[in-house]
């Protein structure tokens, strides 16, 4: 039965895109990455493509050292950059929220015509 590894989340692609962005600005080949950070490149090749299993906290701080900055600028941006991506989700003031309440319409008031008919009928 084949391994299979771990498998990369979000927070793993988008430090990998960072790691990316800050090494190409480098201009580092795969071979000096591996001379620089003791790593195989085999290893650097399959972090670079987001391939499974993500990059350790070790090899993280490696390659971004690398690159000329900390591990924990890399994470920081990669979060930075999901925290950009993801939805917001607001909480109104009990006060604002009950009166938005009040205002909305009674929805038996926006029913269709034969809706209301049906629910008339059910009653007697």
């Amino acid at each position: 039965m084949a391994r299979t590894g771990k498998p990369l989340r979000p927070l793993d692609r988008a430090v990998v895109e960072v790691l990316v962005d800050k090494l190409d600005s480098t201009g580092l080949s795969r071979r000096k990455l591996a001379e620089i950070t003791g790593m195989s490149t085999n290893r650097i090749g399959i972090i670079l493509r987001a391939e499974e299993p993500p990059p350790t906290i070790g090899e993280l701080s490696a390659l971004a050292g690398a690159a000329g900055v900390e591990a924990s600028e890399v994470l920081a941006a990669a979060e930075r950059g999901l925290e950009r991506d993801r939805p917001r989700i607001y909480r109104l003031p009990a006060a604002v929220a009950d009166a938005a309440y009040e205002e909305l319409p009674d929805a038996a008031d926006d029913a269709p015509d034969w809706q209301r008919e049906d629910e008339e009928r059910e009653q007697y």
